[in-house]
């Protein structure tokens, strides 16, 4: 056997243990953290394919996969994010300002930057370029 194999089953060797340590503690961000080569690591483990193993990459794969609207030049604000997601219900902005406790102004402020920020001209276009986008 050579050193180069030798060194990959003891580093394997090594990773089950971690593995079995952390999974008693659920650790799953320790081994995320840890890079994108032990994640590659763990997922070469194809014999081992245990809940815990599976939790982490999973977790990875959330982390490394952009976040609906990633693509925007100018990103929603949490505002606009909330009442865009109050535009397929159909409220007036009278409604939503009720429920956003802010005038009917300042509703149609936000709705001006989302419009904007989305590319679109209209409430309608709002709705389907942010369901196309997966923010809806």
């Amino acid at each position: 056997m050579s050193s180069v194999e030798g060194s990959a089953e003891t580093t394997q060797v090594h990773l089950l243990h971690a593995l079995e340590l952390g999974g008693r503690q659920s650790m799953v961000e320790i081994f995320v953290q840890a890079g994108s080569a032990i994640v590659q690591l763990v997922a070469g483990l194809q014999n081992n394919r245990t809940a815990f193993r599976e939790a982490i990459l999973r977790r990875s794969r959330e982390l490394s996969s952009p976040s609906p609207g990633d693509d925007l030049i100018d990103p929603l604000t949490d505002r606009e994010l909330e009442i865009l997601s109050y535009l397929p219900s159909r409220f007036t902005n009278s409604e939503m300002a009720q429920r956003c406790y802010v005038s009917v102004n300042t509703i149609k402020t936000h709705m001006t930057h989302i419009y904007r920020k989305l590319g679109v001209a209209n409430r309608n276009g709002a709705i389907r370029r942010a369901q196309e986008m997966g923010l809806l």
